[in-house]
Order: C-alpha cells, then sequence, then structure tokens
C-alpha cells in the first residue's frame, strides 16, 4: 500500500508580554500594529450531498438545521502576506489546499486551513471516503464534485476578500480552560474495548484565543483552538450543522456585531464532547466554549507584535 500523506501546517506566532492598549494613542505607541484583514463566506451545501464523518450513515443530508462557513484571516502586506482559514467540514484535503494556494498565487507554506471537524457536514471529494466501507454512487459523487470545486472557488474568494481588508490592528492572545471535551477511549485492563467515557483518561481542555482588534478598540476577531472531535450529534442526525463549533461562532458572532468567530480543533482525536447525543447539548456545548472566549477576551492579554511565520513539513506514514 502507498504511504498516507499528511500535511502540517506549522502557524507560529511571535509572542510578547505587552498588554493590551485601552485607547487609540496607546495603541500607536506600542508600536504593536499589524495589517490584518478579514472575511466569512457561506459553505453551505444547497442540495442533498452525502454527510461525512460517520461511517454507517449513507442517507442524503435533509436540509441544514444550521450554515456552515469559512472565514479567513489575513496578516502582512506583499511577499509576507500569509493567510489562516477555518471552514466548517471534517477536514481538509490536500488537493483542496493546493487548489486554493495555486488559484491565490500563494506558496502552500502561506496558506493555513483548518477544519472545524464537524461530523454533520459534506463529503468532499477524495476525503475519508473508506469510512463508508462501500461505494459510493456515481450519481453522489457527481454531487460531492460540485460541492467540492463549488467549495475551491468559495475558499479562494473570501481569502482574496480578506486580503483586500485588511487594515492597521492589533493582535493579541490568551488561554482559558473548557471542561466538555473528555477521553473516548475506554480501556479494561489496559486494552481497548470501545467508545464511551474514558474519566481518566487524556484530555487537553486548553483553550487558545488569540483577539484582532482595531484601532479604535473595535473587536474584529476571534480565533480559538480546542482538542475536542465536533460529534455531539451522532450519525443519526441527516441535517446539515457545524455542532458545537457552529454554535459557539454563532454565539460570539452574535453578541459581537460585527466581529468574526473562528474555531478550530486542535489534537482532540480521542476526545469527544461530554455531553452529547441531542442538540440541546450541542447549544451546552458551544455556550460553554463561547462564555469562556468572551471571558478570555475580556480580561488582559498577552500582545503579538510582529507577522506570523509559516513553515510547512510534508511527513509520509506508511499503513
Amino acid at each position: 500500500m502507498n504511504p498516507s500523506t499528511f500535511l502540517i501546517p506549522l502557524f507560529a506566532l511571535a509572542l510578547s508580554t505587552l498588554g493590551f492598549a485601552q485607547n487609540s494613542e496607546e495603541f500607536e505607541s506600542l508600536n504593536s500594529l499589524i495589517s490584518i484583514g478579514g472575511a466569512t463566506v457561506n459553505i453551505t451545501p444547497t442540495e442533498p450531498i452525502r454527510m461525512s464523518g460517520y461511517g454507517g450513515r449513507n442517507t442524503l443530508s435533509e436540509g441544514a438545521t444550521g450554515q456552515l462557513y469559512a472565514k479567513a484571516l489575513a496578516f502582512g502586506e506583499g511577499d509576507e502576506a500569509c493567510l489562516l482559514v477555518t471552514a466548517d467540514l471534517v477536514g481538509i484535503p490536500a488537493w483542496l489546499k493546493k487548489a486554493v494556494a495555486e488559484r491565490l498565487g500563494l506558496p502552500l507554506e502561506r496558506l493555513a486551513i483548518c477544519a472545524t471537524h464537524t461530523h454533520s457536514g459534506p463529503q468532499l471529494r477524495g476525503l475519508l471516503e473508506p469510512i463508508f466501507m462501500e461505494e459510493i454512487p456515481s450519481e453522489e459523487m457527481a454531487v460531492i464534485g460540485r460541492y467540492s470545486d463549488g467549495l475551491v472557488d468559495k475558499l479562494v474568494a473570501v481569502c482574496q476578500t480578506a486580503l483586500g481588508d485588511r487594515r492597521a490592528s492589533r493582535l493579541d492572545w490568551g488561554i482559558g480552560e473548557v471542561g466538555f471535551a473528555s477521553n473516548r477511549r475506554v480501556l479494561e485492563e489496559g486494552k481497548w474495548t470501545g467508545f464511551g467515557v474514558q474519566v481518566d483518561g487524556p484530555v487537553d481542555h486548553s483553550l487558545p484565543v488569540m483577539r484582532v482588534v482595531g484601532e479604535k478598540g473595535e473587536l474584529r476577531a476571534v480565533f480559538a483552538n480546542y482538542a475536542c472531535h465536533c460529534t455531539t450529534l451522532g450519525g443519526d442526525m441527516h441535517s446539515i450543522h457545524g455542532d458545537w463549533a457552529g454554535e459557539a461562532q454563532r454565539l460570539l458572532e452574535e453578541r459581537h456585531p460585527g466581529a468574526m468567530a473562528l474555531i478550530a480543533i486542535g489534537c482532540g482525536a480521542d476526545a469527544n464532547p461530554n455531553p452529547r447525543g441531542n442538540m440541546d447539548a450541542v447549544l451546552q456545548n458551544g455556550k460553554a466554549l463561547a462564555d469562556e472566549v468572551d471571558r478570555v477576551i475580556g480580561a488582559p492579554l498577552a500582545a503579538l507584535r510582529s507577522l506570523p511565520v509559516s513553515r510547512i513539513e510534508r511527513i509520509e506514514l506508511p499503513l
């Protein structure tokens, strides 16, 4: 079998210990302004499509209970420009990133595309196809192909809009904590017995938050990263939805009109939300994360005073 290849974008930010400036005069005097732009595009499927994330689910989507979005933050000018994109999708296949980067004329290392990993989103061409354990019918593949090709256009457009929106802004960050991620690999006598809640299993509850503020102190964007599957909704969900990440983004943007909320998942492969299983749990988990983001951005934060430095490395893992 050929090696399975994973692209890992390393998106590093230089950190300063300066506090947040409270007014525009202090803002300017800190010499910490960075050229940043942002944009959002709706990527909700417009026709019934096979949903990804659960192998036993082989029916097409039945409308959308929640909307899906892709959001872009552009940093820097000229040859230093780079983009951080989040998308309410189960994953990002390598071909998709390559296609977007080529259309933008950007080196791969200056484009990072992160997924919320919602398991209630659409299937993409070339992504996780073996989980269905069956050949996807040609008529369904045609829908997946149309959506995937249209997604390239939308991601290119949102990146271009973000690049065009760049203006002097303050960038800073802090770390909070959210507790709904639970280790899902149940062990008995050191052996895995199935999925559930392993109360003493490893889990990462930290919530890094990055904030973008305009010259006049207005909140422009927040970016949060949490190590947990977007699997509050199970395989019996047949409607498109962004799960807890989509709900958290919705709440944050509702609370902060004009601001953009971006969420990605960290190293949460063995973490499921707890509680999970229904829409009430989605609302609970989404609110918990949004509340913590609000608490973090309301406290003193550390200023990021230089442009992001981007690197990329290809790691081949043989199966």
